[in-house]
This record gives structure tokens, C-alpha cells and sequence, in this order.
């Protein structure tokens, strides 16, 4: 009795973390050996069909994309990163480090569009914020 309820938590376990492990992969989006790997585990591990088939249908969708569509994304994604980072530092009142930060963007980057949660551009966020360096 005591094996069989060990045992049968042993595989609950199993079977939330594959599920855990699966949903990050779907989540993060891009990386396809993660979903598939995470997919694999989580078909041993007997996570219901319905997590599967929606994991399933993630990874046909990126193995579809075209390369230009995939260093798109790639771009947004690295953009998206840089501006969380661009506004931290405006925040830390760190003009230097933004001032880098700024100075290593492609010239392609329109970093004066940027707006951050509460739609101000870094120049109003670091008035509001008081970040006279950032400024």
C-alpha cells in the first residue's frame, strides 16, 4: 500500500513538472528543441492530449515560419528586451549605462518611439521619476 501511494506520487510529480516544463517552452515561444524535448517528456510522462495537442500545434506554427519571419521576431524580441532595460536604467537614474545602451542600438532602432506601461517616452518617464542624470 505504501509502494503503490509513493509510487503514484512519484508520477504525479513526473507528470507536473513535464507539464510545467512544456508550458514554459510554449511560452517562450522561440526555441524550437526546447518544445520538442519538452514535448517528448511530456508524453512519457502522460500529460493530458490537450496540452500536448496545443504544444503540438506551437512548434508546427514555428516550423512553418519563413527565415525573414523568424529574424523578424528576432528583432522584436531583442528590441522588447533593450527597451525593459533602456527604461530600468532610466529608472536607476543611470545615464551612462543608457547612454551606452542607446549608442550600441542599430541604426535602424527608433528609440525616441519607445513608450513604456503608462505610454511616456524616456525623456517624460525620467522627469516624472526625477532621474536628472537620465534626463
Amino acid at each position: 500500500e505504501e509502494a503503490r501511494r509513493e509510487l503514484a506520487t512519484k508520477q504525479l510529480r513526473e507528470r507536473r513538472a513535464a507539464f510545467e516544463e512544456l508550458h514554459g517552452a510554449i511560452e517562450k515561444g522561440n526555441d524550437e528543441p526546447a518544445l520538442a524535448s519538452a514535448i517528448v517528456a511530456a508524453r512519457r510522462a502522460g500529460v493530458e492530449q490537450e496540452d500536448l495537442q496545443k504544444a503540438e500545434d506551437r512548434l508546427a506554427e514555428l516550423r512553418a515560419l519563413t527565415p525573414e519571419e523568424r529574424e523578424r521576431r528576432a528583432r522584436a524580441e531583442l528590441e522588447a528586451k533593450t527597451k525593459k532595460e533602456a527604461y530600468l536604467l532610466v529608472k536607476k537614474d543611470d545615464a551612462d549605462g543608457l547612454m551606452a545602451l542607446l549608442d550600441g542600438l542599430d541604426e535602424s532602432v527608433r528609440w525616441q518611439d519607445w513608450r513604456d506601461y503608462a505610454g511616456r517616452t524616456m525623456r517624460r518617464c525620467a522627469q516624472e521619476l526625477r532621474a536628472s542624470r537620465a534626463e
